[in-house]
């Protein structure tokens, strides 16, 4: 058995009810009370002697970019993912979508790719994933 969740800076995890959370108080507070309620609500099935795995299969953010918010909280769920030495699964790949809510093409700001799926939408992307990319030895 394998327990999965999904998750994003405005989950209802914690203080993650708010996305605007991440500006407004202090980022280490806001990330321990995070990953407190990530344990609590989903980490639970790990610990034990009846542990069993959990991956977060999906987590996504805004590839623009921009967003202080997310990238804040993409640090913060780096740092736990890495520390619990989980498994994970980006949402989105795709720049764009062949057809949503009856419009062709339509920009997928979460993906990975740009529009016309050549380029990486945030040019940084792979460096934000340095962290969860290092083989801990």
């Amino acid at each position: 058995m394998v327990f999965e969740k999904h998750l994003y800076s405005w989950s209802r995890i914690g203080t993650l009810k708010l996305r605007e959370i991440w500006t407004k108080q202090p980022v280490n507070r806001i990330c321990a009370d995070n990953i407190k309620g990530i344990e609590d609500r989903a980490g639970f099935p790990t610990i034990g002697k009846n542990a069993v795995p959990l991956i977060f299969t999906e987590f996504g953010f805004n590839e623009v970019g921009s967003s202080v918010e997310d990238n804040r909280f993409l640090t913060c769920l780096q740092t736990y993912l890495v520390g619990k030495d989980l498994d994970w699964g980006l949402w989105a790949f795709q720049g764009s979508y062949y057809l949503k809510s009856d419009t062709v093409q339509v920009k997928e700001s979460f993906g990975i790719m740009d529009e016309t799926w050549h380029h990486l939408r945030d040019p940084n992307f792979t460096r934000k994933f340095q962290l969860l990319q290092r083989k801990n030895l």
